[in-house]
C-alpha cells in the first residue's frame, strides 16, 4: 500500500500518482513535481488517498513543493510565452510554405523545451522549421503531428447533441470505439449519424456499451431459432431495451406478419450471431492500424517468374543484403525498413499505425546463476525506437505505442523454444521443461528505464 495524491497537468487530461510525502493535500492545490519532461506545474485532482501496489504501473515520484506565488506567476508567464509562440510559429510556417496546421503550444515548466502540436494530412518535413523555431527561442523544439481525435481535444467546440465536446470536457483518456458498438446498439451505420465533429466514431458509443454488452448475453440475436408459446420460429428483429422479439414462425405462411413475444417466453435452440456486412464496413472508419514487424527482405526482380503472386516474391526472389546484420535464423535487422513501413502506411491510410509485434529471436542458455547478457536484444529495440521515433517525430507519422514480441521466453509460431524473444527467460527447452523459473535479462531492466521515461533518452 502506498499514499498518493493524483495530479492533473491539463484541464481535461489523465491524473498522475505522485507520493505527497507528509503534506496534506485538497483538490484544487497546485503542485511542483518531475516528470519526464522535467519540472511540472499541476492542479491536484485526487486528494491524499492510500492505493494497493498493483494500481501503481510505476515508481513513485514525490512532490517537490507546493506551489507558490512565484511558482504561479511563472506558470502565468509560460502562458503569454506560449501566446507569443503561437504567433512566431504561425509566421515561420508560412514564411517556411508548410502544408501543416498549427494548434496549440506548451512550454515546460522549467523552460527546458517548447511543444508545438499540429494537424497535417501527410508527411511534413519540418526539419528546416525546427531550427528556425530553436534560433528564436534558444532551447529545445518539439513538433509533434497530432490526429483529429486530439485537436478536439485541445481545441474544444459543441458536438452534434449541443454540450461541449466529452474529450474537452470530462475524458482524461480517448477509450476505444469500434463500429461494432453501433451495431449492437442498434444504432444507424451511417457515418453522419454516429460520427463526432472530428469525424471519428462518437467517444459515447463507449458509455452504454457495458450494459449493452451484458443484455446481448440474456437476448436472442437476429437469426437465432427460438421456442415460443406458439412454436419454433427465427428471430427478425429484437429490442434490448423493452427486452421484446419479433420471431417469424415457421407454422405460420411466409407472407404473415412476425409476432412479437417478451425475452422470458422464448428458449433458445440456436442463436444468431451479429455481423457487420460489406456494405456497411465501407461506410465505416478504422480508428487505428496495427502491424508486426521483425526484419525485411530483399528480392530480386530477375529471380521471380512474371506470373508469380506478389504475397509468393519471397518464395522465389530473396537474395542476401550484404549491408544489413541478421541474427542466427538469418532475419535481417533492418530498423530503417522499421521507420519507412510506418511513414507509408501513415501517409496511405492516414490513420494512427500502432506496431503491436517488433522483436527479434535469439539462441540464449542460462548458467543458472549468472544474468544474460542480451546486449543484441537492447541494441535491436533501441535501434527500431529511435527509428519509430524519427517517423514520428521527422516524418510526422501519428504511433499509437509500440510493443515487443512478448515479455517472457514462450514457444515461437513453429513451437520452438530454442529461439527466443523475451525480456525474461524461462528455464525449460523444447523437451525438458525443468523448474520454468523465471529470470529477468539484462534487457528486462533496460526496458524497465525506457517505459519509465516514455523513450525521452533514447
Amino acid at each position: 500500500m502506498a499514499e498518493v495524491i493524483g495530479v492533473r497537468f491539463k484541464e481535461v487530461g489523465k491524473v498522475y500518482y505522485f507520493d505527497p510525502l507528509d503534506n496534506k493535500l485538497s483538490a484544487g492545490d497546485m503542485v511542483i513535481v518531475e516528470t519526464a519532461r522535467g519540472l511540472e506545474c499541476g492542479k491536484v485532482a485526487t486528494p491524499n488517498k492510500t492505493v494497493s501496489d498493483e494500481e501503481l504501473a510505476y515508481p513513485l515520484k514525490p512532490l517537490i513543493r507546493i506551489a507558490t506565488e512565484n511558482d504561479l506567476r511563472h506558470l502565468e508567464e509560460n502562458k503569454l510565452k506560449e501566446k507569443e509562440a503561437y504567433r512566431i510559429c504561425e509566421q515561420k510556417i508560412a514564411n517556411h510554405k508548410l502544408e501543416m496546421k498549427l494548434v496549440s503550444v506548451e512550454c515546460t515548466f522549467d523552460n527546458s523545451k517548447i511543444l508545438f502540436y499540429f494537424t497535417a494530412d501527410g508527411r511534413v518535413d519540418f526539419r528546416a522549421l525546427v531550427k528556425d523555431l530553436a534560433s528564436v527561442f534558444r532551447t529545445r523544439i518539439e513538433l509533434r503531428q497530432i490526429g483529429v481525435r486530439d485537436e478536439a481535444k485541445m481545441l474544444g467546440g459543441l458536438g452534434v447533441c449541443g454540450k461541449p465536446f466529452c474529450c474537452a470536457s470530462f475524458m482524461g483518456e480517448f477509450q476505444p470505439v469500434s463500429i461494432k458498438m453501433a451495431k449492437e446498439q442498434g444504432l444507424s451505420l451511417s457515418p453522419v449519424k454516429i460520427s463526432g465533429t472530428c469525424g471519428r466514431l462518437m467517444c459515447c458509443l463507449k458509455y452504454e456499451q457495458d450494459a449493452y454488452t451484458d443484455l446481448l448475453k440474456k437476448t436472442p440475436k437476429v437469426g437465432a431459432i427460438v421456442n415460443t408459446p406458439d412454436g419454433k420460429g427465427l428471430v427478425v428483429e429484437n429490442n434490448l431495451i423493452a427486452r421484446t422479439l419479433k420471431v417469424k414462425l415457421n407454422n405460420t405462411p411466409p407472407e404473415a406478419p412476425a409476432k412479437t413475444f417478451n425475452v422470458k417466453q422464448c428458449k433458445i435452440v440456436k442463436d444468431g450471431y451479429i455481423k457487420v456486412d460489406k456494405e456497411e464496413m465501407k461506410k465505416a472508419k478504422a480508428d487505428f492500424l496495427a502491424f508486426s514487424y521483425y526484419s525485411s527482405w530483399t528480392l530480386s526482380a530477375d529471380k521471380i517468374p512474371k506470373d508469380a503472386a506478389p504475397n509468393r516474391y519471397m518464395n522465389y526472389g530473396g537474395v542476401e543484403n550484404k549491408y544489413l546484420k541478421t541474427n542466427d535464423w538469418g532475419w535481417t535487422i533492418d530498423p530503417l525498413g522499421f521507420r519507412n513501413a510506418i511513414t507509408t502506411m501513415y501517409n496511405h491510410y492516414k490513420i494512427p499505425v500502432f506496431p503491436i509485434e517488433n522483436g527479434i529471436g535469439l539462441k540464449e542458455t542460462w548458467d543458472g546463476e549468472h544474468m544474460i547478457e542480451d546486449d543484441e536484444r537492447i541494441a535491436y529495440h533501441e535501434e527500431h525506437i529511435k527509428a519509430m521515433k524519427d517517423a514520428m517525430f521527422l516524418d510526422g507519422a501519428k504511433v499509437l505505442g509500440y510493443l515487443g514480441w512478448g515479455l517472457i521466453d514462450i514457444p515461437s509460431s513453429h513451437a520452438d523454444m530454442e529461439k527466443r524473444y523475451g525480456a525474461v527467460y524461462v528455464n525449460r527447452s523444447n523437451h525438458d521443461l525443468k523448474d520454468l523459473k523465471r529470470v529477468p535479462k539484462k534487457s528486462f531492466y533496460w526496458f524497465q528505464k525506457v517505459l519509465k521515461d516514455n523513450g525521452d533518452e533514447i
